[in-house]
């Protein structure tokens, strides 16, 4: 039902981007509880994300977001990390915004500086990505600040 909600040609029209963006954060509530239900959906979901009109709601979906990065949940990031580009494009519309809580955009940044670290070669490949081409100037700076802070 979620997923019909979400994916629905008019889901994030004015009339309808609330109800669309609470079945989001219900999907990845549901995820968060049921490991059968995470493996299938959470890439899903991650491709509704970031949340841009509930401020509330966008907070709690994205410290879940957050919470799922830090365990290194393989149905979120995938087998072999492929979802991380994805990820790390979500993070740099979110970071140092009203859409996250202030100490999540430390979190984001904590995340960031462990994946220059410990896997560059995702940061240096994230240029291909076509979520990197979505991302404004002033959220590709976000990242830059948060990864060189």
């Amino acid at each position: 039902m979620m997923h019909a909600v979400c994916t629905a040609t008019f889901a994030f029209d004015d009339e309808n981007v609330a109800a669309t963006e609470n079945a989001v954060s219900a999907l990845g509530k549901l995820c968060k509880r049921h490991e059968s239900i995470a493996q299938g959906a959470l890439p899903l979901w991650l491709s509704f994300l970031p949340i841009q009109h509930d401020k509330q709601e966008a907070r709690v979906v994205h410290a879940m977001l957050i919470e799922l990065v830090q365990a290194s949940n393989t149905a979120l990031l995938g087998a072999s990390m492929e979802r991380l580009p994805a990820i790390i494009c979500v993070f740099g519309r979110i970071l140092y915004t009203d859409k996250v809580e202030p100490e999540a955009s430390a979190q984001i940044a904590a995340l960031l500086k462990q994946v220059h670290g410990g896997m560059p070669h995702v940061l240096q490949s994230l240029p291909q990505s076509p979520e990197f081409a979505k991302l404004t100037p002033e959220e590709r700076g976000s990242l830059e600040k948060a990864i060189s802070s």
